[in-house]
């Protein structure tokens, strides 16, 4: 069975309850590189930013998500970690639509085991 997105409402910065780590990320126009990682502690937690370049094309956003994929991977040091993403992350930038970027997700994180969240801010549980 394949695993599925989980749709969450409130604040992409909810506690840690699971006990995993956690990649939150964010949008950015980084050029750079397509992520680049940066832990912070918020009201308490440890988690780790990921700035996504979104700009111009699906390519990069692609490139981004496997570079989470191999920080997200579990090892024997470190925990199973969630990656924390916002609902429609990338759509305006790239001009494609959420179920574009929902499949990238699919294919770069679910289907290699990496729990996903898609957050809704503009929503309350």
């Amino acid at each position: 069975m394949k695993n599925a997105l989980k749709t969450m409402n409130g604040s992409i910065y909810s506690p840690n309850y699971t006990g995993h780590e956690f990649i939150i990320c964010q949008q950015s126009d980084c050029r750079s590189s397509n992520v680049v990682f940066s832990p912070i502690k918020h009201n308490g937690y440890d988690y780790l930013i990921a700035k996504i370049d979104c700009s111009g094309n699906i390519g990069p956003l692609r490139e981004a998500l496997r570079e989470i994929r191999v920080v997200a991977t579990p090892l024997p040091i470190r925990t199973l970690t969630t990656v924390r993403i916002p609902h429609y992350m990338g759509c305006a930038a790239t001009g494609v639509d959420w179920s574009v970027v929902s499949k990238l997700i699919q294919e770069e994180l679910l289907d290699h085991n990496i729990p996903v969240e898609i957050w809704d801010e503009g929503k309350e549980n």
